[in-house]
């Protein structure tokens, strides 16, 4: 991934005539000097009783207050979702059970002055905080207000300082060992999106890597930095445990199948199930160079063959449009396809009632 190299004058904007400057005093979100906060985590298994349930919430509000005190006590409405369905683009899978906080006040001073330079009527930061409830951790914080700065605002942090900020923050979440293990290039992806289209904040991203080049894509962390109001906009932590981390080391070897035999194996299944029609299948690029990487599924983690391709019926409805493969490395079984009549693995109860209030509701439309 390109990483953009932004200097402090490359991103600092000083006002012209027809521009006001906000001049800001001291922020309660300003991190820097800060030490990591963490709240002692009871070990506790699910399932989980109410009285279980509303200790580990209360132990969640202290926790959310400690790395970020300028959020309301009093906003903090906890709920305990014991089967937590985690999905993405492709697939998706249950994780630890998770402690949620919707629309929790995180305005500050600097959140007010920025709203009123736009000529927003927006007086509240709301906030959605979602607490690991196995780990007592944070793993996602983020911001519904996404407004872009007006012409009259200037840059409150740099790139750079932006990044020094969401470090700290990472820091507090994770704990300072973490940061330190990685070394000094912590975040592996960062792009001043500011710069390229006015949208007023940064992104950073970390992605685990292994030997032979192998990623995991379903261990990351990823965060938003506002650089015009100076706050943490977004937080997405799916980083995996150290243990996961020695499981998944152990499985990267020379893989067995290589990838020219990944795309025969998904070729043929493809010709078992089609036998008589001309798919006109392409394969595609998309993200990572290297197409081997970790395959998670309900908490078993292995090493798959990513191939991305589409076939001639998507290209006739959008150009653009993906599907994706998984083959085992190791056994060159199918991990994951969901393409026309082919499911694998099997939709889930949830994902089947998702699918079915989908095409409810395009019948309701369409009538």
């Amino acid at each position: 991934m390109n990483v953009n190299n932004i200097s402090k004058e490359d991103v600092s904007m000083a006002p012209t005539a027809e521009e006001t400057e906000i001049v800001l005093g001291e922020d309660s979100s300003d991190i820097s000097g800060g030490t990591s906060f963490n709240i002692s985590w009871p070990d506790v298994n699910p399932p989980y009783d109410d009285k279980t349930k509303n200790e580990l919430i209360e132990l969640a509000k202290k926790e959310i207050l400690g790395i970020f005190p300028y959020v309301k006590e009093e906003s903090l409405n906890g709920s305990f979702d014991e089967n937590y369905l985690w999905t993405d683009m492709f697939s998706s899978h249950y994780g630890h059970p998770r402690i949620s906080f919707e629309s929790a006040d995180a305005t500050t001073d600097n959140f007010l002055s920025a709203m009123s330079a736009r000529g927003d009527w927006e007086d509240e930061d709301s906030v959605e905080i979602l607490v690991d409830g196995k780990t007592g951790e944070i793993v996602f914080y983020g911001s519904v207000v996404w407004d872009a700065p007006s012409n009259k605002e200037v840059q409150r942090v740099t790139f750079e300082e932006a990044e020094n900020k969401s470090i700290e923050y990472v820091k507090k979440l994770k704990g300072e060992d973490y940061v330190n293990k990685a070394g000094p290039d912590f975040f592996t992806g960062k792009k001043n999106l500011d710069a390229e289209n006015g949208c007023g904040y940064s992104t950073f991203k970390r992605v685990q890597m292994y030997g032979n080049g192998v990623s995991d894509l379903d261990d990351e962390i990823f965060i938003r930095y506002d650089m015009y109001i100076d706050r943490l906009l977004y937080y997405k932590d799916n980083s995996k445990s150290e243990a996961e981390h020695e499981n998944i080391s152990s499985l990267i070897e020379s893989p067995s199948v290589t990838f020219d035999e990944a795309k025969n194996i998904f070729e043929s299944k493809l010709k078992e199930e089609y036998p008589d029609e001309d798919l006109g299948i392409y394969y595609l690029k998309y993200n990572s160079k290297n197409n081997l990487a970790v395959f998670d599924d309900y908490g078993t983690s292995t090493v798959g063959w990513y191939i991305y391709f589409n076939d001639k019926s998507m290209r006739e409805v959008n150009g653009k449009s993906i599907n994706q493969v998984v083959i085992d490395a190791n056994t060159g079984g199918i991990l994951s396809l969901r393409y026309r009549d082919i499911v694998i693995p099997p939709y889930t109860k949830e994902e089947k009632e998702i699918m079915g209030q989908i095409q409810a509701d395009m019948a309701n439309n369409g009538s």
